[in-house]
């Protein structure tokens, strides 16, 4: 879990151009093994913590490519949440919301995709141009949301397809 949040805080450091995703790749020196992130921010701000406005990230990171070549969908938040699981109101582009069930990050930055979800989730992406993201803060339980352009997270998900990611797509 280490080695996904560190290229989400480069990415939180690291200026993008409007509607690009970032893919970064690495290969652990200790192990060899390889994997690829791919990062998207989000068009909107949410105040964090201390009322200062940040923009979330979403990302797919395949780990292990070579090997078990799982992966995992993210998303992280300017806010404080519960590291529990939470049912997050989920909208692509104008249709209805829906909601779909993400376990907390330790931490409570973020929430993770089950994998019983992912494919579904992933081809929903690819057949949209808008997702929006709504949650609950763990303190004040105020509901806060983040919209992603996904015209660049779609190009970055079919290069990381090329490069070996195991995406059912």
């Amino acid at each position: 879990m280490k080695r996904l949040l560190l290229p989400l805080l480069a990415a939180i450091a690291l200026p993008t151009a409007v509607n690009a995703a970032l893919t970064q790749k690495d290969v652990d020196p200790m192990t060899d093994n390889k994997s690829l992130m791919i990062i998207e921010r989000s068009s909107n701000k949410v105040d964090n913590s201390i009322g200062i406005p940040e923009k979330g990230l979403f990302a797919i990171g395949c780990m292990d490519m070579e090997g078990e070549n799982n992966y995992r969908i993210i998303f992280t938040t300017p806010t404080y949440n519960s590291s529990d699981g939470q049912d997050i109101l989920v909208r692509f582009d104008k249709e209805e919301a829906e909601s779909w069930s993400f376990y907390g990050q330790t931490g409570g930055t973020g929430f993770e995709l089950p994998s019983s979800s992912r494919d579904k989730f992933l081809n929903k992406i690819l057949n949209h141009s808008k997702l929006a993201l709504q949650w609950k803060t763990y303190s004040e339980s105020i509901k806060r949301y983040l919209i992603f352009d996904l015209e660049g997270l779609k190009e970055e998900i079919y290069k990381g397809k090329e490069e070996g990611c195991n995406f059912n797509i």
